[in-house]
């Protein structure tokens, strides 16, 4: 048994240069044979930084115990003492939200690491636009339940796997960029309260998506329009949101183009 709670295992993040294939599990924390997250995503700084222009690549690597201590009391309605289940897979999730540029691949392709082994997922790319971006990465477990469990003895559960973001923030550096090539946006008023306005201009008439998510990297709300060349501006009714901190992104042909942090009074 190499953990109490199956929602604990190793992540690790390195950096490396930016190479035209997918991820290698890290030597080094696989070798520790134990559970865990490293670094803990609740710690500052966590995710190296990155700068506008310049290659990017972070490895997050997982290390998937082949069986852990799970609390069912959850699942089957009453109180259960915890139970040792074999671990089939743990299948990751890319994030929602990365900084404009980047884009994350796994190793297995599948996102799907076997128990009792490693695997991988590389952000990597080369960052357009400057702030700081949550990094959520999810995903949830295979599970087989022994027989002697009540209920759902013998079967195959699917348990999610929820964790706290990483935090990714590009810098702006001084690589000229083009920018015709991606949207300059501002938002006000921030802090906001019970509207907020984000504002961009576009190089050309073009379909152009929206999207607020808060501080988990969940999306709260998203707006999409046709927009016209030159400045725009989309507003958001915002008293219904909790306070806390948010991101924006606006997005044009499928790609994020520039993000950024909020916060809600």
């Amino acid at each position: 048994m190499k953990a109490f709670f199956i929602l604990i295992f190793a992540v690790f993040i390195a950096t490396a240069p930016v190479v035209a294939q997918n991820c290698t599990p890290d030597a080094g924390v696989v070798s520790l044979g134990v559970s865990g997250m490293f670094p803990d995503p609740n710690v500052s700084p966590n995710l190296p930084d990155g700068t506008i222009g310049v290659a990017y690549t972070t490895t997050i690597t997982f290390v998937v115990p082949a069986d852990s201590l799970v609390d069912l009391s959850s699942i089957l309605g009453f109180p259960f003492p915890p139970v040792t289940l074999t671990v089939n897979y743990f299948e990751a999730v890319a994030p929602v939200l990365l900084p404009a540029g980047l884009a994350a691949v796994c190793e297995p392709s599948s996102c799907q690491t076997t128990g009792g082994s490693n695997g991988c997922m590389a952000i990597e790319g080369t960052p357009t636009a400057s702030g700081t971006t949550p990094i959520s990465v999810t995903g949830f477990f295979s599970l087989n339940v022994p027989v002697s469990v009540p209920v759902i003895g013998g079967t195959t559960q699917i348990l999610p796997a929820t964790f706290a973001p990483y935090s990714l923030t590009i810098n702006t550096g001084s690589v000229s960029i083009d920018e015709n090539s991606s949207p300059i946006a501002s938002v006000f008023p921030n802090p906001f309260c019970s509207e907020l306005s984000v504002g961009f201009v576009s190089a050309k008439n073009q379909n152009t998506v929206v999207s607020i998510f808060n501080a988990t990297g969940q999306l709260t709300e998203t707006v999409s329009v046709t927009a016209k060349q030159g400045e725009n501006i989309i507003s958001f009714a915002t008293a219904s949101w909790e306070s806390g901190a948010y991101y924006y992104a606006v997005i044009q042909n499928g790609h994020i183009m520039t993000s950024g942090s909020i916060t809600k009074e």
